[in-house]
């Protein structure tokens, strides 16, 4: 009888202990939890490849596509950001692994096996065991082969994978197109190439400057950078169009997980996701909006060059970039100080004599008030834009009533109303803008009739120019952030 007692008594000290193990494992499971670590910290932590159309820094500000989501998304949770740039994908995977990033971000498509679970979408990598997080898959990119045109022999085109066989193939470091291109030399043993760290503007300048003979890039970089380097060519999709994605380690739970892409839903619903691609993709579409990069770096040498202390000088007075100023100007005028247009338009600014008039100038023929008169004028029609109407959008709106006038931007914006659109959002005002030249439509406007298609023209145009002139005269990249190397540990300030 007593050792019965006794052997129910240790079995309860057993259950006991088994209990609070439990208890101790839930809580440490409690604790692990990925959403609740990063609001208790307040900061989101991002590991970032710099790559134009990721995360770039410039003087003035850091931009980037995926920049932009991650911050809506940190913003929308009251989280701050923490940046550790690194050079290539691998380093991000490190990053993760090591948990000094909460998620990490390359522009970079997965070609590796999809999982789906539990409602959303996953990507495991062999190569690490990570789980890749599915953004931004209404916005998809494909694997593109480019090549130098200038390099390949008359007459011949790439158009299979067959005919790679032999030349210098070139992935960035870390990328899922290594294994790609890996796959393909079971097929083709001829098949060669090599991993190069830096981003996307690195291997097109590799490629540029015939220092290898294929490079391999989501098509998303191609498309920002293609205008600055004009005898790269795309020889063909590699793969088909796969979503770009951020990746999250796959030791840590899903909550954070399911809360970015809950995030990335909703915009995608209200319409948000759409006018950030516009803003950043939006003017790089070629067809009537095309512009040759050749022939606009030869114009910033014959002629711009003799007017930029003026351009500077006068965007510094009225608060403006001298590189979108001088945009305007090769829009307006192609910098000839001289140019004329039938309807009488004068100067690098092409203003009218009412309008130099109006800001302060008889002779708008001069360089310095031609100038520093349009430098005035858009000023004023910036501060008539209205307050509803945010940066970028506001610049664009301003550069439409540059060409076709206020009232008119402002008749378009009445139009979207009515068919629905959102008045204050350039993606929509620049589809509205053609209605003016229809009767059905111009004769329900205050100011009546107006070539509309005119105005999204000119915007996209000055948009590619001043993308030109800031690549032209960027200057050179700072980046004040933690730096990964493959061969040291990496460290975060205190507390993150």
């Amino acid at each position: 009888m007593i050792f019965k007692h006794h052997a129910i008594q240790q079995l309860s000290i057993f259950l006991l202990g088994v209990a609070i193990l439990v208890w101790v494992f839930l809580s440490g499971y409690e604790k692990r939890n990925h959403l609740n670590e990063v609001y208790q910290r307040g900061v989101l932590r991002v590991a970032v490849v710099v790559n134009p159309s990721v995360y770039w820094p410039e003087p003035d500000a850091t931009k980037g596509f995926e920049y932009d989501l991650i911050e809506k998304y940190a913003h929308s949770q009251n989280l701050k950001t923490y940046y550790q740039v690194v050079n290539t994908r691998e380093q991000l995977l490190r990053a993760i692994n090591l948990n000094t990033a909460d998620v990490a971000i390359s522009g970079h498509t997965v070609m590796f096996q999809k999982e789906q679970s539990q409602g959303y979408a996953s990507y495991l990598d062999p190569d690490y065991l990570g789980r890749s997080l599915t953004t931004i898959d209404i916005f998809p990119a494909t694997a593109q082969v480019l090549y130098h045109s200038s390099y390949l022999p008359a007459g011949k085109k790439l158009e299979s994978i067959s005919q790679l066989q032999g030349l210098n193939i070139t992935v960035a470091k870390g990328s899922p197109y290594a294994k790609l291109v890996q796959s393909w030399k079971q097929q083709w043993p001829d098949i060669k190439w090599h991993e190069e760290n830096g981003h996307s503007i690195d291997l097109l300048k590799l490629l540029d400057e015939g220092l290898t003979d294929i490079v391999i890039l989501p098509s998303t970089e191609v498309r920002i950078n293609e205008v600055y380097f004009p005898d790269i060519d795309i020889a063909f999709d590699a793969s088909a169009q796969l979503p770009i994605v951020w990746e999250i380690g796959i030791d840590r739970d899903d909550s954070l997980l399911k809360n970015i892409n809950g995030f990335i839903s909703q915009v995608q619903e209200t319409g948000e996701l759409a006018i950030m691609i516009e803003r950043y993709f939006g003017h790089l579409d070629q067809g009537p909006y095309y512009v040759n990069p050749q022939r606009f770096e030869k114009l910033i040498k014959t002629r711009l060059t003799q007017y930029m202390p003026l351009f500077q000088q006068s965007a510094n007075d009225n608060e403006l970039d001298w590189r979108l100023l001088a945009a305007i100007s090769h829009q307006e005028s192609h910098w000839r100080a001289n140019a004329i247009s039938p309807t009488g338009v004068r100067g690098l600014m092409m203003l009218t004599r009412a309008t130099a008039l109006e800001m302060g100038f008889k002779d708008r023929i001069k360089p310095q008030n031609s100038i520093e008169g349009g430098a005035r004028y858009i000023k004023k029609l910036s501060g008539r834009i209205s307050k509803e109407i945010k940066e970028p959008d506001r610049t664009w709106f301003t550069l439409a009533s540059y060409n076709v006038g206020l009232g008119h931007v402002n008749d378009a914006r009445k139009l979207c109303e009515q068919i629905g659109k959102d008045p204050n959002e350039w993606i929509d005002v620049k589809e509205c803008l053609p209605l003016l030249l229809d009767p059905i439509w111009h004769k329900q406007t205050k100011y009546g009739y107006a070539r509309g298609n005119e105005p999204v023209t000119y915007v996209q145009n000055i948009r590619q120019y001043y993308d030109l002139l800031k690549w032209h005269f960027g200057e050179e990249l700072e980046v004040e952030t933690n730096i990964i190397k493959p061969q040291i540990e990496i460290s975060v300030p205190s507390g993150l």
